[in-house]
C-alpha cells in the first residue's frame, strides 16, 4: 500500500472517529428527554405539561411555590457518604490498558517503518 493511500486511509478513519464522538451526546440531545424534567418529576410527584418549561423554572417552581401566605419548607438534604474514596486499583488497570495500547501502536508504527524502508530498499 502506497504512503499516499495509507494517509487517506488514516484520515478518512480519523474523520469517521470524530463524526462518531460528535455524533453520540447529539442523538443523546435528539430523542427529546430532559433528564431533569423527569428527575423534577420523580423527585416531586409533579407531571409536566405537554408545554413544559425549561429546566431551571420548573425547579424554580417546584422549590418557590407557597401554600397560601406560608412558604412550604424545603425537602431535607440528603447526604451521601462514600466508603472507601478514590479506586486506585481501578486507575491502575486503566492507565495499564492505555499505555498497553500505546505500546502495540508504537510497535506497530515501528514494524510499518521498516518494512517501508526495506522494500525501498529492494526497489
Amino acid at each position: 500500500m502506497s504512503m499516499d493511500r495509507r494517509h487517506r486511509v488514516l484520515r478518512l478513519f480519523s474523520s469517521l472517529v470524530v463524526a462518531a464522538a460528535l455524533a453520540a451526546p447529539v442523538a443523546t440531545a435528539a430523542d427529546g428527554s430532559n433528564a431533569t424534567l423527569r428527575n423534577d418529576e420523580a423527585h416531586h410527584g409533579r407531571q409536566s405539561a405537554s408545554e413544559a418549561p425549561s429546566a431551571t423554572v420548573l425547579n424554580d417552581m417546584v422549590h418557590n411555590r407557597s401554600q397560601g401566605a406560608a412558604a412550604q419548607p424545603s425537602p431535607a438534604a440528603v447526604v451521601v457518604r462514600v466508603e472507601g474514596g478514590f479506586d486506585w486499583i481501578s486507575a491502575a488497570v486503566g492507565a495499564a490498558g492505555g499505555s498497553g495500547l500505546l505500546l502495540v501502536l508504537g510497535v506497530a508504527a515501528v514494524a510499518l517503518r521498516r518494512r517501508e524502508h526495506v522494500d525501498a530498499a529492494q526497489a
